[in-house]
This record gives structure tokens, sequence and C-alpha cells, in this order.
């Protein structure tokens, strides 16, 4: 994915993270860990996947 306004290592750069682009990027990267990583739990009625 490409971020307009984004430059390289802006995780590092905190003059930088409070940009759209920065909280964007880190938003998405969150959010993708999270799911990688705390995969949802099955609701009511939903079978749970075998590992």
């Amino acid at each position: 994915m490409r971020l307009q306004g984004i430059v390289h290592d802006f995780v590092m750069l905190n003059a930088l993270r409070e940009t759209q682009a920065a909280e964007a990027a880190i938003g998405l990267a969150v959010r993708t860990l999270r799911s990688a990583l705390h995969p949802r739990e099955p609701g009511p009625g939903e079978a749970r996947r075998a590992c």
C-alpha cells in the first residue's frame, strides 16, 4: 500500500508522528497485526475453526 505524503522511516521521526499519512499507516499496521495475532472469536452460532 502506498500512502501519499509519507517518508521512509516516518515512525522513527517524532516530528512526523501526527501527520495524517503517519496516522493512517500506523493504524493500518496495528489492524493488520491485531487481526493476524488475535483472530476474532466466533460469535454465537458460529463454528470455531480448528488450528
